[in-house]
């Protein structure tokens, strides 16, 4: 509804407006609601030196009392472009706030919507002087936020198209990123190749960006439910010793362990471009191959789930259902008895 409160412009205040748009020199209406009509409570004359930026404040900020709302209609460039102020403090009364805000619409109305260029709506002083004014000019010409996964596809895409981040730390090829490998990491992928550990965590370093050994050790898979942390963005590199159908079997995993959304932006998109190229080096330059290669989210790594992933279960094999046979004809054929020659 366009009359909210059924409150109206009294004749004075419509002749007013008429003189805005006419004679040209109204720098400033100061619009409020009394005896449930729309009035004008002052109005401002332009300065022929002054533009209007440089006359705002002086005419808008004497106008604006302490617990009192108000509209106030300004000029701007010309006589066809205003700019309207809703004015509605926090500590006027809430009828006086309800009353302002449905009539809102009807103030801009009855002067005509074609001539308003703006709208400016503020709680405070400082919110609808002039500063105030060009901060929300500012913002509007902004983009809107970006959710979380939005921010994360752009910074994303961002990456796929940059032919080369940072030189001599970090490329892009068509697999992903990949980050160089600190020498205490170097020196932990040997061990873990001669057997002397079977568990390394590895981390990356979001600011120099180098992926470095975080911590390393040999534990069984109960033990390492408490090392192994899930609370934010880790590689886990792990020899899984076990038994399976009654043999001996030792098994290499690499496994990416993220807390979902809770975890920052960036640190999710590197972990996420890093993890192929890591793999790929790993198994061409220090010869870890690995039988499973896992992601984890908000989950501990169990002895449980290494042995689903690892050894999932066969699917039961049900026998087609074969179609019974059509039963077969009874009795005898019957048999047609063709008369001899002659007879009828």
């Amino acid at each position: 509804m366009s009359h909210q409160t059924g409150i109206k412009a009294s004749d004075k205040l419509k002749d007013v407006f008429r003189e805005c748009t006419i004679s040209g020199d109204i720098r400033l209406v100061k619009l409020g609601i009394k005896n449930e009509k729309l009035e004008c409570f002052d109005k401002v004359k332009m300065k022929s030196s002054c533009s209007w930026r440089d006359q705002y404040d002086e005419a808008v900020t004497p106008l604006l009392e302490e617990d009192q709302p108000c509209y106030m209609l300004y000029r701007l460039d010309t006589k066809d472009q205003w700019l309207f102020i809703a004015y509605t403090p926090d500590t006027a009364p809430v009828r006086e706030k309800m009353l302002y805000a449905g009539t809102r619409a009807t103030a801009k109305m009855e002067f005509g919507g074609g001539f308003i260029l703006n709208e400016l709506i503020g709680t405070n002083k400082d919110e609808v002087i002039l500063s105030g004014y060009d901060e929300h000019v500012h913002a509007a010409r902004q983009p809107p936020p970006l959710t979380d996964a939005e921010e994360e596809r752009k910074l994303i895409k961002a990456v796929e198209n940059s032919t080369e981040i940072n030189v001599g730390t970090r490329h892009q090829t068509t697999q992903g990123l990949s980050f160089p490998l600190t020498q205490d990491l170097v020196n932990g992928l040997e061990k873990f190749n001669q057997r002397e550990l079977n568990y390394l965590q590895l981390r990356i370093n979001l600011e120099k960006e180098l992926i470095y050994l975080s911590s390393s050790g040999n534990f069984t898979i109960c033990e390492l439910q408490n090392e192994a942390p899930v609370d934010d963005a880790y590689y886990h590199i792990y020899r899984f010793d076990h038994k399976f159908d009654g043999n001996d079997m030792s098994s290499i995993v690499f496994i990416y362990t993220m807390p979902g959304y809770k975890s920052p932006i960036k640190a999710r998109m590197l972990y996420s471009s890093c993890k192929g190229t890591l793999i790929d080096e790993l198994s061409s330059t220090y010869n870890i191959n690995f039988d499973k290669r896992l992601e984890l989210q908000d989950q501990a790594i169990s002895e449980e789930y290494l042995l689903t992933e690892i050894h999932p279960p066969v699917p039961e094999i049900k026998e087609k259902f074969l179609k019974p046979k059509a039963p077969g004809r009874r009795g005898s054929p019957r048999r047609i008895n063709r008369p001899a020659n002659g007879s009828t």
